[in-house]
């Protein structure tokens, strides 16, 4: 894994160009400690710079940037391809100079071309490729976004990095801040693709490739990129579940074992639950030494899942390591939060992520993980919850809806609020909530999951003056709502959230990590299983738990989902109230936001009548955000 970097223009010196490449590598020096590149076409004005993290082909071999066997290619590659020995096998006419995945992609796209070769990867990527003979750019990344790609033209010059760092150390003037990105983070916590926080900056779709040729460059024309690949609908195979256990066990083991491919030391997090203990299981399995298994605990019970991991190590005999952190450690790493993550990114469980990030790589350069299997089979508790709820308002007349919403939008937050503070059990933030179901009423029942997962029920309620009249609905078209759920998070939620956390975190501190559920052979077998075989006697995972009790007694994972948590409402009451009201403070710098609305959602959160957690969290993120890059943002 690595990091890479490039600039295209035709505006300055080529001295100038060289230096702020490299001082655009330098910024990602995380991505990649072991070594750095860079190459420059001076007919044209391209640079491409490299930061590598060595896993394959340790040698000078492995360098980057590298050049296809004809030289008509250059790359900058960051990423892992499992099955590359498989295709070079395929490739037989090639004199091979090292053992890197990144000589086999150049290699196989000489052969086979750009997208006949991407849909034969099984693999992580991000990388920039410029044909010397087409004179043409080509950026592309992994099939379900692992790796990130950020592009976009400024100021007449195109720029592309793994992160935004790069590209701020490499503009000559302060990027315009995106308030419709601003917008949307406020609504899901983190800036969907394609967009960015910053103005005329985009994310590269999953599954997608973007061309820019040397006469477009020249006209500053916006690329449009195009898809290799699209992500399954949702099928049913019609074969019985044991026929399906085996022939995903057998998929499993292969996948897990082409992960294991690395010339350097590898683990694997563990938290007990059923998806890392299944990876876990899997690989001990086809392993004959103690796989090494990696768990971080908490002192305070109700967040602590690091018993469980142990009990399941110490079943399946692995080399397992755990730490318990203070929550004085975890506290310690907010204030590092905006630079590990340099776009505005609010899910808490980025905390212990890093954490364990942390002490997995005291110990190895490469760990497995167990994310995707919620996604793909199921598991997510509010999968269940929202298809209760759906089905028993869907029935209902659409004027009855219409009317259930407009009272509901008719009352004041603050008394809604109010009477959730006083009724027992009632739901916390009861006005933002009953808000939320007003929209999910009179939402089609494409949108109806996206406005459940709202952080806040309704931005424009922090930012003022209408900054932002109306944001396209991320809504999907699907067979059954159970599976659009799932679509949608696979579509959204995964690449934007669960993979952006883990591949910061991870990055951070130069470990590269590897998700084997989501190998396209398990993504695409998964979309064809029977409902029966994912949600069974309300739980989901169903074909997971059947194979996991094979390998772990069922009373050691079987239990009711925690998710990897820290106690952030209370600590905003406690140790982070300062810290936090230092932020606010700083809102009159912010004059896009409703300052009233977030002050007031503070004070009644540190009073205790709400809990406005996801919404306190996502603004002090985005503050702090704000704050430490202040300097490269401009706001119209």
């Amino acid at each position: 894994m690595c990091g890479i970097s490039g600039i295209w223009s035709q505006k300055n010196s080529q001295e100038n160009l060289r230096t702020r490449l490299r001082q655009a590598t330098d910024s990602i020096a995380h991505r990649g400690p072991d070594n750095e590149g860079h190459w420059f076409d001076e007919t044209c004005g391209l640079g491409l710079g490299h930061r590598r993290l060595s896993i394959l082909d340790l040698s000078h071999h492995g360098f980057q940037p590298m050049f296809s066997p004809s030289k008509r290619y250059v790359i900058v590659f960051n990423g892992e391809i499992y099955n590359h020995l498989s295709l070079r096998e395929e490739l037989l006419q090639v004199n091979w100079q090292g053992t890197s995945d990144t000589e086999t992609v150049l290699a196989a796209f000489e052969a086979w071309g750009i997208k006949n070769t991407l849909q034969k990867l099984y693999g992580m990527f991000a990388f920039a490729l410029f044909d010397r003979e087409k004179r043409a750019l080509i950026l592309g990344r992994d099939r379900m976004g692992e790796k990130p790609l950020y592009y976009g033209f400024k100021e007449g010059e195109f720029l592309f990095a793994s992160e935004l760092k790069p590209l701020f150390s490499m503009t000559l003037s302060p990027f315009t801040l995106n308030q419709e990105a601003l917008f949307a983070y406020f609504r899901y916590t983190y800036v969907p693709t394609p967009g960015s926080i910053l103005e005329g900056i985009y994310k590269l779709k999953p599954g997608h490739i973007l061309t820019l040729r040397e006469e477009d460059f020249k006209k500053k024309r916006e690329p449009e990129s195009e898809a290799y690949w699209e992500l399954p609908k949702a099928t049913d195979n019609q074969i019985s579940l044991q026929d399906n256990k085996q022939t995903l066990e057998i998929l499993l083991k292969s996948v897990v074992q082409d992960q294991m491919l690395s010339d350097v030391p590898l683990g694997v997090f563990l938290s007990g639950g059923i998806d890392s203990s299944l990876i876990v299981s899997i690989m001990q399995s086809v392993s004959q030494r103690p796989i090494k298994t990696f768990s971080i605990g908490f002192y305070r019970k109700e967040f602590n899942e690091a018993p469980y991991a142990k009990a399941v190590a110490k079943h399946l005999k692995t080399d397992h390591t755990e730490l318990y952190i203070t929550e004085k450690d975890a506290q310690n790493v907010i204030p590092t939060l905006s630079q590990i993550y340099d776009e505005p990114f609010a899910d808490s469980s980025q905390i212990p992520t890093f954490l364990v990030s942390q002490l997995a790589q005291e110990h190895v350069t490469v760990s497995l993980s167990g994310d995707g299997g919620d996604e793909l089979f199921g598991g997510y508790d509010r999968y269940i919850l929202a298809g209760k709820f759906y089905k028993r308002i869907n029935p209902l007349p659409q004027a009855l809806k219409g009317a259930l919403s407009f009272g509901l939008r008719s009352l004041p937050s603050s008394l809604l609020n109010s009477i959730g503070y006083h009724v027992p059990k009632c739901p916390q933030q009861l006005g933002d909530k009953l808000y939320r179901a007003s929209q999910m009423l009179r939402s089609t029942p494409e949108a109806f999951y996206e406005r459940m997962m709202w952080a806040w029920a309704s931005p424009p309620m922090i930012v003022s003056h209408e900054t932002i009249s109306q944001l396209p609905e991320q809504s999907l078209s699907y067979e059954t709502f159970w599976t659009g759920m799932m679509q949608a998070d696979l579509h959204h939620y995964l690449p934007d959230d669960i993979l952006a956390k883990v591949d910061r975190a991870a990055m951070a501190t130069s470990l590269e990590t590897r998700v084997p559920f989501l190998d396209p052979r398990i993504v695409e077998f998964s979309q064809a299983l029977p409902f029966s075989q994912k949600f069974y006697k309300q739980k989901g995972k169903h074909i997971l738990r059947d194979i996991l009790y094979s390998y772990v007694p069922q009373k050691l994972v079987d239990r009711p989902k925690r998710g990897f948590g820290v106690p952030i409402a209370e600590w905003m009451r406690g140790a982070l109230r300062e810290w936090g009201a230092d932020l606010l403070s700083d809102l009159t710098d912010h004059p896009y936001l409703d300052t009233s609305m977030i002050w007031k959602t503070w004070d009644a959160h540190q009073l205790q009548k709400t809990n406005a957690t996801t919404q306190l969290w996502s603004t002090l993120m985005y503050l702090s955000w704000y704050k430490t890059y202040k300097p490269y943002i401009a706001v119209r």
